[in-house]
């Protein structure tokens, strides 16, 4: 994504964002790439953290990791990446139990 600066008016990232436990470099390398207006669409498992717990990442006994919410809405706006909008959705099955998750838009400001 370094080599191609502003190239691209679309990212789609489905279900791999599992393997990164910190995004501010994902996000990084996205808003690099995308041009202005240009959107970044990507889904994320949720952390289901505890009552006033606020949670950034954690590696789940799967080997994948799980994302807070506003970890990840912080990670997007550091970037200069702007929420469009972030939907609970069931991502796939894993040993026939959902995996939950979203579905998340954000835009290169």
């Amino acid at each position: 994504m370094a080599a191609e600066s502003q190239a691209f008016d679309l990212v789609l990232a489905a279900d791999t964002l599992i393997y990164f436990g910190d995004l501010e470099k994902v996000f990084d390398a996205v808003a690099s790439t995308l041009r202005s207006a240009g959107h970044f669409v990507f889904t994320v498992e949720a952390v289901m953290p505890e009552a006033g717990q606020v949670v950034g990442f954690q590696l789940h006994p799967s080997g994948r990791y799980r994302h807070g919410t506003d970890y990840v809405m912080r990670c997007l706006a550091a970037a200069g990446l702007t929420l469009v909008s972030m939907t609970e959705a069931t991502l796939r099955e894993e040993i026939r139990q959902p995996v939950k998750g979203v579905l998340a838009v954000a835009q290169r400001t």
